[in-house]
């Protein structure tokens, strides 16, 4: 009996989590639309669609909802040291700057799964691979501090190299983004309203201003490879996160096509995009699991794509 007490309120507790989260998503929607947090920029950029799934995930960490989306070491000497290490390597093997044309190019992910055969799959992207006939590379970030090898994807390149030029100069530059007045009182404005609804603070500017400083360094970066590969076709995983990527695309006029990785819902904020709300920086296509999934959340393309 005790025991079918503790499940019932292990059952309890989880409904009443569900429905604090749904109801912090659901007001975040709504505080979206009433400041119109779509329609500004700062310095010509559109910050909010880079940062919205960071804040809301900040939201319910601070509140004790979610924990760590994964295990990370970010910003400890091993993980510098481990990414210097990488990096070096990368400029002699797995090189994205040296990669050569090619038809197709996937922006995996790099949390593998072995297989039977003895190699770690991009279960995303390897399927599809297999079943074109094109020539293709992938590029790949580092999970957790490392490449999973033998890997079963053969055309690779790592990421490293911009990881670490991007952490580098974020590291160098002297004084963080100067904000414009309005700017400044934009995002004072938002952090305001963001205590208000939540009962905490969330800091929005270090957000804001890593993102934006990032793109300047990033976007060049990625142009220049892209320019190297000519992709007709751009396949990617997790489009959220990689704004500067999709942004390098629509500069070249290259056709982005986001494949799901995982599950969508209507408070998934990297895909949830209800009423009004447009995400700029989004695929061109999104290739769902099945049609269920096309229609679970409001996404921001065409229902024909």
């Amino acid at each position: 009996m005790c025991g079918g007490l503790e499940a019932e309120m292990v059952e309890k507790d989880r409904d009443l989590c569900d429905a604090r989260f749904d109801g912090i998503s659901e007001e975040l929607l709504r505080l979206e639309d009433e400041l119109e947090l779509f329609e500004y920029t700062i310095n010509g950029v559109h910050f909010w669609e880079r940062v919205r799934f960071k804040i809301h995930r900040d939201i319910l960490e601070t509140l004790g909802l979610v924990g760590q989306a994964h295990t990370t070491m970010q910003g400890s000497f091993p993980a510098k040291t481990s990414l210097v290490r990488r990096a070096l390597t990368s400029l002699f093997r797995h090189n994205p700057f040296a990669a050569s044309p090619r038809q197709l190019l996937f922006f995996g992910h790099g949390r593998r799964k072995r297989g039977t055969d003895g190699r770690w799959w991009d279960l995303y992207c390897d399927p599809v691979i297999d079943a074109l006939d094109h020539s293709y590379v992938l590029f790949e970030k580092s999970y957790r501090g490392r490449h999973l090898r033998p890997t079963k994807t053969k055309e690779i390149r790592y990421l490293d190299l911009v990881t670490f030029l991007t952490a580098a100069n974020l590291r160098s530059v002297p004084s963080k983004l100067r904000f414009a007045r309005r700017s400044g009182h934009l995002i004072r404005d938002l952090e305001n309203s963001l205590a208000d609804c939540f009962g905490t603070r969330i800091a929005v500017k270090p957000r804001v201003e890593e993102s934006l400083l990032a793109r300047e360094i990033r976007l060049p970066l990625y142009e220049t490879i892209l320019k190297r590969v000519d992709p007709e076709l751009v396949f990617l995983v997790c489009s959220y996160g990689k704004e500067d990527f999709i942004e390098a695309c629509q500069n070249l006029d290259i056709t982005t096509v986001e494949l799901q990785h995982g599950v969508l819902g209507r408070y998934h904020m990297g895909y949830a995009f209800p009423g009004k709300k447009q995400k700029n920086l989004f695929p061109d296509h999104f290739f769902a699991f099945g049609e269920y999934w096309a229609e679970a959340v409001h996404l921001p393309v065409p229902s024909a794509r």
